[in-house]
């Protein structure tokens, strides 16, 4: 019996389910004619045949010439060899057209007509909102603020821990309003090494739910959601880097930083906890 586990292994390698069943079957028989090899398999006899001339192509099978011909498959070990030869030579391949394609695209990009200063996209929700957010943390030159539901705020800054103290450190200032939330959770070590940074690490609180999940980078661009009840990866956003809408973001994110309660010297969880049971 051949393994399931073993044929999706090559043909995760390259190989078709039939190369893959055949080339297997040669291996626990050592050699062997094509009809036998075919009933090893359980492949048509039809098929067996164009598939060992391809496994012959590929350096995976031997013909013996007899009466009638046998074939013989290289060991397991030099066949996996092979294939793995061959991935890492199309991986190659592959990662220079990319390349090539990206730097296209790059002069393209540089050649069009539109105004970088007014553009609106929409971005998907999980994980292309994740890559957005993450790559904001890491462009950011000056500043970002940062508006969350209180528990999902203090998961995403453990998440993002490293990316936090990487932007402290090299000068960005970072402003965070937590909106009162019906669930509470243990605030985490990281989340008090970030207080630990204030001025430049502040957060505020605001008794009432959040009207809106929010980052704003540098007071360039802005990424605010496009639902309030879901979590902030679990919707699309609506990313800008037009000058009046981030304008006006900005102040109206002001205006609540301004109404939001200071975390003063918060210096155990406890206190925290009990600022956020209004």
């Amino acid at each position: 019996m051949l393994a399931p586990q073993a044929v999706q292994t090559l043909v995760s390698l390259g190989l078709s389910f039939l190369q893959a069943k055949v080339y297997l079957a040669l291996v626990i028989m050592g050699s062997s004619t094509g009809r036998t090899a075919a009933k090893q398999a359980k492949v048509a006899s039809q098929d067996v045949y164009r598939v060992l001339l391809e496994l012959q192509e590929k350096g995976l099978v031997e013909k013996i010439i007899a009466k009638p011909n046998e074939y013989r498959a290289v060991s397991l070990k030099e066949g996996v060899s092979i294939l793995l030869g061959r991935r890492e030579n199309e991986t190659r391949k592959l990662k220079k057209s990319v390349l090539e394609i990206c730097s296209n695209f790059h002069i393209i990009n540089q050649k069009e007509d539109f105004d970088a200063n007014n553009q609106f996209v929409l971005i998907p929700e999980k994980k292309p909102s994740v890559n957005r957010f993450i790559k904001a943390f890491e462009t950011a030159a000056t500043s970002l603020d940062l508006m969350n539901d209180f528990q999902d705020a203090i998961v995403a800054h453990d998440k993002l821990f490293q990316l936090n103290v990487k932007a402290l450190d090299s000068g960005v200032k970072i402003r965070d309003i937590l909106c009162k939330t019906k669930e509470s959770i243990p605030i985490s070590k990281h989340f008090f090494t970030l207080l630990k940074r204030e001025p430049a690490f502040q957060i505020r609180y605001l008794n009432f739910p959040c009207p809106a999940k929010l980052i704003i980078k540098d007071s360039k661009e802005a990424f605010i959601s496009t639902k309030t009840k879901e979590k902030m990866i679990d919707q699309p956003h609506l990313w800008t880097n037009n000058p009046v809408l981030v304008r006006v973001i900005q102040e109206w994110f002001n205006g609540l930083w301004k109404k939001g309660i200071a975390n003063g010297q918060v210096t155990k969880p406890k206190k925290l906890e009990i600022l956020l049971k209004y």
